[in-house]
Formats: C-alpha cells, structure tokens, sequence
C-alpha cells in the first residue's frame, strides 16, 4: 500500500529557526496529508521551541489544500504536551483511521 501514512500530529514542533541551527531542517510545505500541531503556551514553548507565532507560521507554510489544523494548550509546558494533548492526538488518529476504513470498505 503506497502512502502509509495518512494523518501527522505533532505537539510542539521546533521552530523553523531553532530546527535549521540544530540541522533539523524540515519544510512544511511539503505536507501534503491531513496535519494537526499543538503547543502550549507555557515559557518553555513560547519562549524556546515554539511560540504562538512560529506555530503560525509553520501552519501558514502548509499548502491550504491540506486539511490542517493548529492549536495551543493554555496551562500547559512543553514537557506537558504529549500527556495534556493525548486526548486530541487519539481523536485526530481515531478520525483519520475511521475515514481510511470506511474508504477501504467502500
């Protein structure tokens, strides 16, 4: 089966510019599947990896043909995103495992 992955989710993604000096590079204009990002916005993320902004931009960097999704977590760290966004990280995948399934079915 060709393109096995069908939906991202990435919680607290490095900024653009942290990611190029730590030679992470990554273009999200390439993203051409179903995307979700979540930050908090707790110091750790908006003053370091990733603040309000450079979420935005990485969301806006995204073709607008992809469905994309982007929010930030109020009383939250970045340590905390894996735990505090679980929730919404299983509903994306539910989501897109349920449209695949029914899609295959069809």
């Amino acid at each position: 089966m060709d393109n096995m992955i069908k939906a991202i989710f990435s919680a607290s993604p490095t900024n653009m510019t942290m990611a190029q000096a730590l030679q992470w590079d990554y273009n999200p204009s390439l993203i051409s599947i179903p995307v979700f990002f979540v930050s908090s916005m707790g110091n750790g993320d908006e003053n370091l990896v990733v603040s309000g902004t450079q979420l935005q931009e990485i969301f806006d960097a995204v073709p607008d043909t992809v469905t994309k999704v982007m929010a930030r977590r109020t009383d939250a760290e970045h340590g905390d995103m894996l735990s505090v966004a679980d929730g919404y990280m299983t509903a994306w995948r539910e989501c897109h495992f349920h449209l695949l399934f029914l899609y295959l079915s069809l």
